[in-house]
């Protein structure tokens, strides 16, 4: 799993908001999904797999709700996104 960055974050609600035509009313509840995205705890990943991942991106994106309107939308794109990204890291190892 791969952590979205703040700026990452930011970048999403803003296209979210441009289609949408809600607004972004909390940037630290922005940060705070970003931090949500891939926590470790000593070193240690907090999330055991990409579904507990999207899990807690949307909990975390609903409780904060960043939006004016839309959180539920938000929530659903963060997640994908994150996803998304997570699988664009893997490299498989065809080592014979």
């Amino acid at each position: 799993m791969r952590s979205l960055s703040f700026s990452q974050v930011v970048t999403v609600a803003d296209a979210i908001c441009e289609t949408t035509g809600a607004q972004i009313r909390d940037y630290p509840a922005l940060a705070a999904i970003a931090a949500a995205t891939n926590p470790k705890l000593h070193g240690v990943r907090v999330h055991r797999n990409t579904a507990a991942q999207q899990a807690a991106i949307k909990r975390v994106t609903l409780a904060l709700k960043p939006l004016d309107s839309h959180n539920d939308t938000a929530a659903e794109i963060f997640a994908r996104v994150a996803a998304d990204w997570s699988l664009q890291s893997f490299t498989p190892n065809f080592t014979p």
